[in-house]
């Protein structure tokens, strides 16, 4: 005697077996549908024949988001000059120790300085 697993037989109107591809049960093969997936902004099929059980449902989070286009630039624009007028921008402490050798001042929090990194020749 062979076991059917989850499929119908009837001797009246027979109907062909088929396996889920994800939990090899026996169906009938017009119980098993497609699975589905977002690739791009359309539904392809993947060509695996599903139980009800084991389909997925394509989920929206996994469909990509279309952007719109950028907008079209502004014709001969301005640029603000505001880093020009607040001046030069301050100087970095430690690339000054590195350059000058000078130490770095001392912390109004007390902890140590750091001392400077020696590169080799």
């Amino acid at each position: 005697m062979r076991i059917h697993g989850r499929a119908r037989v009837d001797p009246t109107n027979p109907q062909a077996f088929g396996v889920c591809d994800r939990c090899r049960f026996l169906y009938n093969l017009v119980d098993l549908v497609f699975q589905h997936e977002w690739r791009g902004n359309r539904l392809i099929n993947l060509w695996l024949r599903v139980c009800r059980r084991c389909l997925d449902i394509p989920h929206e989070f996994t469909r990509p988001a279309i952007l719109p286009p950028d907008p079209l630039p502004v014709y001969q624009p301005r640029p603000d000059d505001a880093a020009a007028s607040e001046g030069p921008a301050p100087a970095n402490l430690y690339v000054q120790q590195l350059v000058t050798g000078q130490p770095l001042p001392a912390p109004p929090t007390g902890l140590p300085v750091p001392r400077p990194i020696q590169l080799a020749d």
